[in-house]
């Protein structure tokens, strides 16, 4: 809320720089503080982005929409960290009409690929289904997007029990995914989509193939991002990590390679800077044998 007010003074307009800064800021503070930490800067910041598209005429007017729908779409989020599930449709909807008023394909793909995950946490696999084919049916969103949703989609027909479908959807988004240029400093790299075909794989009843992508998207991730517990790392790198550290760590036997990983990783993330366990004395040890510099 006070970096909301420092950088918002009522006497100055508000410009979309000012906007897209503030919602970096919010999501520092998501980090820092949690879900419900961050909400009510986000709120605030919802009220500013509404009076920019407002204020917004010509030309400046869709990306004022598409920075408010982009507001929306964050705040639909932390409703749905906090399992607030009525509060994060109704921001996800609103997210979804603003991108289709400002012709904003990105955005709305986003907006209906969160979407999607709520309704996967209500059990309603048809919707997210649909919010799945949906988010991917316009051809100028990122390839990176596009891929991640194959994989979104993949794991929803898995659960779906339609487990033909779920791998032929899993095949489409590998290759995708295999087609893509890495970028650095962007979510679009090799250890998050293999994070992502893990879960899928967990979900079609995979579980030795499901572990060894796991294991590596593990061992894809650098050194660096390790040893400061992802800290700068885009959010989505961070989830996904998050998501295979809660999916498999109670299912690998002791002394695994991706146990030991995978524990390591629980410490990094709590921002211990430890590489690896001492298999002996079960003592947090700082030489890693499972990562190499690139």
């Amino acid at each position: 809320m006070d970096v909301m007010a420092s950088r918002f003074r009522p006497t100055t307009s508000v410009t979309p720089a000012d906007v897209s800064a503030a919602l970096a800021e919010a999501r520092v503070v998501e980090e820092v503080s949690g879900a419900r930490g961050a909400l009510p800067g986000a709120i605030v910041l919802r009220e500013r982005a509404t009076e920019l598209a407002h204020a917004s005429r010509g030309k400046a007017l869709p990306q004022a929409i598409a920075l408010l729908s982009h507001v929306e779409q964050y705040i639909g989020w932390l409703y749905l960290r906090l399992n607030r599930l009525p509060e994060s449709g109704h921001h996800l909807d609103r997210a979804a009409v603003l991108a289709i008023e400002a012709d904003a394909p990105m955005r709305l793909s986003t907006a209906l690929s969160f979407a999607a995950f709520r309704s996967l946490r209500l059990g309603q696999l048809g919707a997210a289904g649909a919010q799945c084919e949906a988010a991917g049916r316009d051809k100028r969103i990122h390839p990176g997007m596009r891929s991640y949703l194959g994989y979104q989609h993949a794991e929803v027909l898995a659960r779906d029990s339609q487990k033909s479908d779920a791998r032929l959807a899993l095949r489409r988004a590998d290759d995708l995914a295999d087609r893509l240029p890495e970028r650095k400093g962007s979510w679009y790299v090799p250890s998050f989509f293999v994070g992502h075909r893990a879960l899928v794989l967990h979900e079609l009843g995979s579980p030795k193939a499901a572990q060894q992508s796991a294991a590596e998207a593990f061992g894809l991730m650098p050194v660096e991002w390790l040893a400061t517990g992802w800290e700068g790392q885009p959010l989505r790198i961070r989830q996904v990590g998050r998501r295979l550290l809660s999916t498999f760590c109670d299912s690998v036997a002791s002394g695994d390679p991706l146990d030991v990983m995978s524990r390591a990783l629980q410490v990094f993330i709590q921002g211990r800077k430890v590489y690896r366990f001492d298999e002996n004395t079960g003592e947090g040890v700082t030489e890693n044998p499972y990562y190499q510099e690139a």
